[in-house]
């Protein structure tokens, strides 16, 4: 009940814009958006989007036709954006921007989806999270894998600050996680920022290290985690500022869900990160990053939580 309440409390607050983006909420729904129309040079009308049928749509209607794209258009899975020599149009999605019509390529064909939302979840996920989607432009942070080459540093940078999100410094993570997804407060200068993952005997069970990052990844072996183990996250930087967080190992079922059924791991994150207790916002960042690679709503959510934006 409390999970219900928390979730309709924020969806309340989220004032939502009339927007074109509004409008596709039931044609394109948020957590089926692959990419979003940037800007439209040239002629519109050379324009065409073929919608394909929705997850819902039993009865085999086939697809179904939209007119001209503008600005802020969404794109789901399984649509198709097809662009005469007369127009251009840009597409922010996943791997950047990409360009259809004139002299680019003609069509834009959107992946097939690998997995259904009701559409229950489907308005519920778009409420939760209507307002980062309608925020332009990507920004990626460097993710650190492994250990690199660091330039040595001139300036001292900022004090090492957790996220907002992440004051919460005992967190809960399920023993299936296939990896830990650590992150701070981006600031200037960059720093060499170094995480290990301890065990509860004080061993290393993974490590890393950035030089201009605000996060880094810590994949896990299977066997890393045991249930009911208080692992210990360290992010330091070279200037020995430190970050502290104790990891307790709980079954997977014991965390929260949402009270609308969702399909995947990832969705699960996300309504976990939106409204969801402070204690699994670890386990939750980590879950997020095993969205499909073109599932732009959840390259938008991961940004935000790089930027400490609020949601």
């Amino acid at each position: 009940m409390r999970g219900v309440l928390a979730a309709n409390l924020l969806a309340a607050v989220l004032i939502l814009p009339l927007s074109r983006a509004a409008a596709d909420d039931e044609t394109c729904p948020t957590e089926r958006v692959v990419a979003t129309v940037d800007s439209v040079t040239g002629d519109a009308a050379k324009t065409h989007l073929k919608r394909a049928p929705a997850p819902s749509d039993t009865k085999g209607a086939g697809e179904s036709s939209e007119g001209p794209v503008t600005r802020d258009t969404r794109i789901c899975y399984g649509d198709r954006l097809e662009v005469g020599p007369e127009a251009v149009v840009t597409l922010e999605t996943t791997k950047g921007k990409r360009h259809i019509g004139g002299s680019y390529d003609p069509v834009f064909q959107a992946p097939e989806a690998s997995d259904a939302v009701s559409p229950g979840a489907q308005s519920y996920l778009g409420s939760l999270y209507h307002n980062i989607f309608k925020k332009s432009g990507l920004t990626v942070y460097a993710t650190g894998r492994g250990f690199e080459q660091c330039r040595p540093q001139e300036e001292e940078p900022l004090p090492l600050v957790p996220l907002d999100r992440m004051s919460e410094t005992r967190q809960r993570i399920g023993a299936d996680l296939r990896e830990i997804v650590a992150a701070w407060k981006p600031s200037a200068p960059p720093r060499t920022v170094r995480t290990t993952l301890r065990g509860r005997n004080g061993n290393a069970i993974a490590e890393a290290e950035t030089c201009d990052g605000a996060h880094m990844t810590l994949p896990l072996r299977p066997g890393d985690l045991h249930l009911n183990d208080v692992l210990t996250l360290e992010i330091a930087d070279n200037h020995g500022q430190r970050l502290n967080y104790n990891l307790v190992v709980v079954p997977p079922n014991e965390l929260p869900n949402p009270p609308a059924a969702l399909p995947s791991q990832w969705l699960i994150a996300a309504w976990r990160l939106a409204a969801g207790p402070p204690d699994t916002r670890i386990d939750s960042i980590a879950r997020l990053q095993s969205a499909p690679p073109d599932a732009l709503v959840a390259r938008k959510i991961s940004d935000a939580v790089w930027g400490d934006s609020k949601f």
